[in-house]
């Protein structure tokens, strides 16, 4: 009887990196997002009469207004108030997680960032924030980052911003 006592040793090895290749490349997806590490937003004041829009298109549900009209193309939802409208657009993206697809955004469209928060909606990982573009117009949007999808809900109209927390914060990811 012939004893390998050498193979045991690297079977372990190749095992223990293995595990740990497997480990890393989870965590660096994105897909593991601390549950304490951002904040969610109040809700807004419960004496709205409230309706839900669903989009099976862009996979994603929310509630609006019942005043307010949603109409849906491809790839955009616009929702139309008396004060003006709001948006909501759905991207792919190459990136594994929003902080990336962030960085990217801002290095190609240079905004003035003026607020930013980190935010879960729907349990996925989002960022509200306020931005200025070189024309000086001024625009609020929370982005939410669920499944490789970007879905930007935003809106020029100040009056709004309110609104657009609450339809935000109803956001439901459809898949």
């Amino acid at each position: 009887m012939i004893r390998q006592k050498g193979n045991i040793p690297i079977f372990l090895i190749i095992i223990i990196l293995t595990v740990g290749v497997a480990i890393y490349l989870f965590v660096s997806r994105g897909t593991y997002a601390p549950q304490n590490s951002y904040t969610t937003p109040s809700p807004s004041p419960t004496n709205v009469v409230l309706k839900t829009f669903q989009s099976k298109l862009m996979k994603f549900s929310i509630a609006t207004p019942a005043e307010f009209d949603s109409v849906e193309n491809l790839g955009r939802v616009t929702i139309s108030a008396s004060q003006g409208k709001l948006y909501v657009d759905r991207n792919a993206t190459n990136f594994y997680n929003l902080d990336d697809y962030l960085i990217d955004l801002n290095n190609r469209n240079k905004p003035e960032v003026l607020n930013e928060n980190e935010e879960l909606i729907d349990n996925y990982q989002a960022v509200s924030r306020l931005i200025r573009f070189g024309t000086g117009e001024v625009q609020k949007e929370i982005i939410i980052f669920a499944d490789g999808w970007i879905y930007n809900i935003f809106t020029n109209v100040e009056s709004l911003y309110s609104n657009l927390d609450q339809i935000a914060q109803s956001f439901r990811y459809a898949p």
